[in-house]
């Protein structure tokens, strides 16, 4: 049988003979990760994932050391986005829509993505018994955590400048935000709000090259609507929208 232990900060799969007891490190992921870096040129950058593709193809957006990169596929440019990314600040939450983390526009002009800061959020105790001396990690507690701090965060290709979107139009922090998705002609990001009680939700549109905010609707019942149950559909000339309001659809 085979199980999973962390050994000084870096995680092994250990294979272990049942019948012998003899115990063999199947894989220490941190010599493996070193390895492919040293193989593919990397370096000490950690790349992480294949990236996510804008729509013409041009360019790719990328995680790197917990921060967000952007490559054009043509000449190999790279540029950094973010350089906050670390172990409580992430972007690499994603969504459970499109299952991404970030969101070019249909004209690749806009990459949109979620900072999630999670420094007020408590750590937990995580502890691995089946090692010879049980090893205690403290970790984070989910990403989506009321305790958590979310914003949006968008990029234009062609100035190159990064800022913060304001979707905060009732003056209430929402303790949940989602991407929902982009306007068909690009012009507006579409986002999910859900306000504490969980009994009110939001949908806003926001301009990406501006910020400017508008509402577009609001939903309240008497019940809380589940967050990972909220639904939109964009559609060339408007959206379906899947209503909680009466606790069901």
């Amino acid at each position: 049988f085979w199980y999973e232990r962390e050994v000084e900060g870096r995680t092994e799969l250990v294979v272990v003979d049942a019948a012998t007891g003899a115990v063999e490190t199947f894989i220490d992921t941190e010599r493996t990760r070193a390895e492919f870096r040293a193989r593919s040129g990397g370096g000490d950058k950690a790349d992480r994932g294949p990236g996510v593709p804008s729509p013409d193809g041009s360019m790719s957006a990328f995680l790197r050391d917990d921060n967000v990169w952007v490559r054009w596929n043509g000449g190999g440019r790279e540029v950094q986005l973010t350089s906050d990314g670390d172990e409580f600040v992430a972007y690499d939450v994603t969504d459970g829509w499109s299952g991404t983390w970030a969101h070019w526009s249909p004209n690749a002009r806009h990459l949109v993505m979620m900072r999630t800061d999670r420094t007020s959020v408590p750590t937990r105790p995580s502890v691995d018994w089946l090692a010879a001396h049980p090893n205690v990690e403290w970790v984070v507690d989910y990403p989506w955590s009321t305790q958590a701090s979310q914003s949006l965060l968008t990029w234009d290709a062609g100035t190159e400048r990064l800022r913060r979107l304001d979707v905060d139009l009732a003056g209430v922090d929402a303790h949940w935000t989602a991407f929902f998705g982009w306007t068909p002609d690009g012009t507006e990001v579409l986002v999910g709000k859900q306000y504490p009680g969980e009994k009110r939700v939001e949908v806003v549109g926001v301009d990406p090259a501006s910020g400017a905010a508008r509402a577009i609707f609001a939903e309240a019942g008497d019940v809380p609507m589940e967050a990972d149950a909220l639904d939109l559909t964009v559609l060339d000339d408007g959206f379906l929208w899947a209503s909680e309001r009466g606790g069901l659809r």
